[in-house]
């Protein structure tokens, strides 16, 4: 009897320590209003508690309420989501109204906050400091993140001058080629006989040939040598030629100093040479008057006319098929050797997303709600789409996507059913998981693939961007970073950046065209710069980036 008895009290204790685990695992807590929630786990909240969060994103679906992901957000965390779809069109137009109202949703959600309406409402307290809530229930966020340099280095490009962070970001592992990259048709190489330009002048000698021979063999001389995608405008005709040794109108670092050229030999030199592209014909004629719409409409036509172009990815531009006949160009070499493109070495994308209102009666409970959002798995599926919908689950533990049941692409599909601007985590663990395979399936086709450097092969379209970093981004500058500025800084530069942002850029076109003479009206030109407040506006770069890097140290 006593046996038995013994054996009954160590099942008992046995089960009272498993309880008590339990309980410590999920232990509840109160949040400011006093409604309880988990520290930790799912469940967040208990589904009966009615606990509730108003999230506005940007959608054209008329529900987002339906959205499958959604309707897992809800599920699995016990807080019901009140979704508010808003139209891109009619954004600004709902959050004058709402600003105006004082009847805030409890998050500003998916593609509605910018760092315009955080530099205004932060500080008012309408848009509430997230500090507290990062250090405190942040955690799978700071597990899966990379490392505590990680974690400091995100934080720190987040926080403004007053010390406060005041949105929850997307962090992803992204391009250094993160714009456009120079792109030339390589067919037309081949078939006239010249390899790949390596400096100024054998890049002009292949855009003569282009124009004279012939290169798409329909007997017209239809053919346009040169032309930009015109993302930074005229300064994109000027990353052409960074081999002078500076990029102009773009700001960047150089040794901890930011640089931005608008008026220096450099700068003098660059538009001399696009002059005489532009005076030779060279050009497409209409490279500064048509819209992006207009040029891809000439790249994607039955017969190929250009002959070499910026270009973000080859298939935007040209189309896939087009795009075939294309191949990222190094970066133009100068005498002193230097290559120079524009791009960032920071890899990590940090954005803003979601912003709390003072509206929110428990931001504790938004902030877990937001940290079960950066799980590995969870980012993918808010990303690319929910498991068993758009995502085929592998062997070796990694994820597939896939094209929807009744659609003909996934794009098709997103329309009416997903968006994307959840607040994700798309680096470390995402990217290490699965021994080194990472979260998301990468066909094995590809990464043989990556070792080929003369043509793209139809398979593997959306991998344009990794093979442009592959060619380009070794000769891309540190960009400047987005710097959160104080209101002082936000006032002087509405002041004076636009006026003098006009000026550069309306000036830097006309002496590519002729409009302006490089040798008679270059020192009026540098003048009106200086008069404009450039030196002014370096200071103030300068100064941000100072703070900015004392922020991340």
């Amino acid at each position: 009897m006593k046996k038995w008895f013994a054996v009954l009290l160590a099942i008992v204790c046995l089960f009272g320590v498993l309880s008590i685990g339990n309980a410590e695992e999920r232990v509840k807590v109160k949040a400011a209003d006093g409604t309880e929630f988990y520290e930790t786990g799912l469940p967040i909240v208990d589904p009966d508690q009615d606990v509730e969060l108003t999230i506005w994103g940007v959608t054209s679906a008329s529900d987002p309420n339906t959205f499958e992901m959604c309707k897992k957000y809800e599920e699995e965390t016990g807080i019901h989501i009140n979704w508010i779809g808003v139209s891109q069109d009619g954004l600004e137009e709902r959050k004058n109204l709402m600003w105006a109202s004082g009847d805030y949703p409890d998050i500003l959600g998916p593609s509605i906050p910018n760092d315009s309406d955080i530099n205004m409402y932060g500080p008012m307290g309408i848009i509430i400091p997230l500090n507290e809530y990062i250090d405190k229930y942040l955690n799978t966020f700071r597990a899966n993140c990379g490392g505590e340099e990680v974690w400091n280095n995100v934080w720190g490009k987040l926080t403004y001058p007053d010390g406060n962070i005041y949105a929850f970001p997307t962090v992803m592992d992204y391009f250094n080629c993160d714009n456009t990259v120079p792109s030339i048709n390589i067919d037309w190489l081949e078939k006239l006989g010249m390899k790949m330009p390596e400096t100024p002048d054998e890049f002009v000698e292949y855009l003569r040939a282009v124009k004279t021979q012939d290169p798409n063999g329909n007997g017209k001389a239809d053919e346009i040598p040169f032309v930009t995608q015109n993302w930074r405008g005229i300064f994109e005709s000027y990353a052409v030629a960074g081999w002078t040794g500076e990029l102009a109108g773009i700001k960047y670092i150089e040794d901890g100093k930011v640089v931005y050229p608008v008026s220096s030999d450099a700068v003098k030199e660059a538009a001399r040479w696009l002059h005489q592209i532009y005076e030779e014909g060279l050009m497409d004629p209409e490279i500064y008057t048509q819209d992006e719409n207009m040029m891809k409409g000439k790249a994607q036509g039955d017969e190929l006319i250009y002959g070499f172009s910026t270009v973000w990815r080859e298939g935007n531009v040209f189309g896939e098929k087009n795009s075939l006949s294309y191949f990222p160009m190094k970066p133009l070499q100068g005498k002193d050797g230097k290559r120079l493109w524009y791009g960032t070495k920071d890899r990590s994308l940090v954005s803003s997303q979601w912003c709390v209102t003072s509206a929110c009666k428990y931001p504790e409970i938004a902030a877990r709600f937001v940290d079960y959002l950066y799980d590995p798995l969870m980012s993918l599926q808010s990303d690319y789409g929910p498991v068993g919908i758009a995502l085929e689950e592998q062997a070796d533990g990694t994820y597939k996507q896939i094209t929807p049941a009744g659609y003909s692409t996934i794009a098709e599909w997103f329309i009416d059913n997903h968006f994307q601007q959840m607040p994700r985590l798309e680096i470390g663990t995402f990217l290490t998981c699965n021994d080194g395979k990472g979260i998301l399936y990468t066909d094995p086709e590809q990464l043989t693939w990556t070792q080929m450097t003369e043509r793209y092969t139809a398979e593997i379209g959306g991998y344009q961007k990794n093979v442009q970093d592959m060619i380009v981004g070794e000769y891309v500058t540190t960009a400047f970073p987005g710097v959160k500025p104080t209101q002082e800084e936000t006032d002087e530069l509405q002041l004076l950046e636009g006026d003098f942002t006009k000026y550069v850029e309306e000036s830097l076109t006309r002496f590519v065209t002729g409009e302006m003479s490089i040798d008679n009206d270059w020192d009026a030109y540098v003048q009106r710069v200086n008069e404009l407040g450039y030196e002014r506006l370096m200071a103030i770069y300068q100064q941000q980036y100072d703070r900015y890097v004392s922020g991340l140290n």
